[in-house]
């Protein structure tokens, strides 16, 4: 049983996770790739800012997941997920766990889809 456990939770880890700067990358990757997926860890200035903003060392994780197509090319609805562990919010708190979920009407080109027709599935 444990070992079957353990082989659940392998394959649905993602895969190693991008550098990256900035979203742009991952949302771009998201879009192209075949599972509509991409998942990073943020790095440089900004990841640094965020670990001393909320007094943490953990890494910040995010993940893209495509919601749907839209019928435009290159386009879709993608739901972003940034993760970081041990967060402390406001000094007298203790550290904790922080996810924040948004989504994104977002194409390859970097601009919002022309219309909001969805594509339609064969």
């Amino acid at each position: 049983m444990l070992a079957a456990l353990a082989l659940v939770s392998a394959l649905s880890a993602p895969g190693p996770r991008m550098q990256v700067d900035d979203l742009r990358p991952l949302l771009r990757t998201a879009l192209l790739a075949p599972n509509g997926t991409a998942h990073g860890q943020l790095a440089g200035p900004i990841a640094g800012a965020f670990g001393a903003r909320f007094k943490t060392n953990n890494p910040v994780l995010i993940d893209v997941t495509t919601e749907f197509r839209y019928a435009s090319p290159g386009c879709a609805r993608l739901r972003i997920e940034v993760e970081q562990r041990a967060v402390t919010l406001y000094p007298e708190e203790s550290p904790r766990d922080m996810k924040l979920q948004s989504t994104l009407n977002y194409c390859l080109d970097g601009g919002p889809p022309r219309t909001l027709e969805r594509r339609r599935e064969p």
